[in-house]
């Protein structure tokens, strides 16, 4: 059933959608009992490595109970005083207890472009939905948005935000009710554990489940679904490989159908496996298997090799396309790539309406003084692209 979500996705998507197969994968061979995420010159916790235990040694109770436990056979394991983080994942990989050991890099948000709209925007005539600044959003008519909502608007379906949370701080977002909240950070959940201190979920979140055809505000695409709003990225937009896998295990075991994740690493040359973790890996592969579709954005340095956990071969990687609907001069391709999706350009104005070519959502920013400033903010870059993804796989 899933697949079939997936492929709907790519006919809403319609030609500017560009399927061009399965991640390349090169004769790269991991080494024994040592994870993929094993280059000490990228960023990465120096205080922990992240270990997968066997079987027998959780079993017979060799983990230390006082160890953070991530999920399935996966914790964060200390390093030692004098010891660097690489030396602590030797280590580790050298107890029979030990499946894998690797670094828990740093993962986040690519540096985005924001503009925020006039309060002066126009109002709609007679458009459908009648958000008042829907004929601002650009971007939902070439993925043949109107079309779809004649015959869906994502009911029953519920999408996880793997993202800075998600916020109701605003007046567009007080129609959508929450489900299972999770908070990776803390490893909490429950309502308000996954606040947003960022604003990048939020207008994530937007795109995809926006409160529509209320007048106020702008329009989001399977505006009927639930959304699973799970934070990993802090108010930086900055977490872990730890946080993210924490992040789609809760999501797929809650029972998310749909998971974006606007988020990421650049690969530089380096394609799928070299270019990831086996945290995230283990943790896509059992989303997988649940029958979740995962979408993922591949990148915002416009390099030819598509970022992680866009790679991976079993999630979609999603491109950026101007208003022009022409590649996105930011966006990250490569072999791994899926689909296009429209991601915007704020330097630019394509129909020359006066107005930027960003993706419009209501969200925040904060001030000077770290004070949310909440309105319609045009978002630019591949994260943006993503939810128009997610979205129309949800409907």
């Amino acid at each position: 059933m899933r697949r079939i979500l997936a492929t709907i996705s790519i006919l809403l998507l319609i030609v500017l959608a560009t399927v061009q197969g399965v991640s390349a994968i090169t004769n790269w061979q991991q080494p024994d009992k040592i994870g993929a995420a094993a280059n000490p010159e990228v960023m990465h916790s120096a205080g922990h490595v992240l270990v997968r235990f066997n079987e027998d040694a959780i079993a017979a109770g060799r983990v230390d109970a006082a160890v953070q436990h991530i999920f399935g056979a996966w914790y964060k394991m200390p390093v030692l005083p004098g010891e660097t983080p690489i030396d602590a994942v030797h280590r580790y990989a050298a107890s029979p207890d030990v499946e894998l050991a690797e670094l828990d890099y740093i993962i986040g948000l690519a540096p985005q472009p924001r503009l925020q709209a006039d309060s002066a925007l126009r109002a709609a005539a007679d458009f459908t939905p009648n958000d008042i600044y829907y004929p601002d959003q650009w971007h939902f008519p070439p993925i043949q948005a109107p079309q779809a909502w004649d015959m869906t608007s994502g009911a029953g379906v519920t999408v996880a935000i793997i993202d800075s949370g998600i916020s109701k701080g605003g007046e567009d977002l007080d129609c959508r009710t929450f489900v299972d909240e999770y908070n990776a950070l803390t490893d909490s959940s429950g309502p308000g554990s996954a606040e947003d201190d960022n604003g990048h979920g939020t207008h994530v979140a937007g795109t995809i489940a926006q409160c529509t055809n209320n007048s106020i505000g702008v329009a989001g695409l399977a505006f009927n679904a639930d959304l699973m709003p799970v934070k990993v990225l802090d108010e930086t937009g900055s977490g872990s490989d730890a946080s993210v896998a924490a992040g789609i295990n809760w999501a797929a075991t809650a029972g998310a159908d749909v998971i974006n994740l606007s988020l990421g690493e650049d690969c530089g040359t380096d394609l799928w496996p070299a270019c990831s973790s086996d945290i995230i890996n283990d943790a896509i592969d059992a989303a997988v298997a649940a029958d979740v579709v995962i979408v993922a954005a591949s990148g915002n340095a416009g390099e030819s090799v598509v970022g992680f956990p866009a790679n991976h071969p079993e999630v979609i990687a999603v491109g950026a396309v101007d208003a022009n609907l022409n590649a996105a001069w930011y966006s990250t391709q490569g072999d791994a790539l899926s689909l296009t999706a429209p991601g915007g350009d704020l330097y630019a104005d394509a129909d020359n309406d006066g107005w930027p070519d960003g993706v419009l959502q209501e969200t925040f920013v904060e001030d000077d003084q770290g004070a949310p400033q909440w309105n319609y903010w045009y978002f630019q870059g591949t994260s943006m692209a993503a939810p128009h993804v997610a979205g129309a796989a949800a409907m």
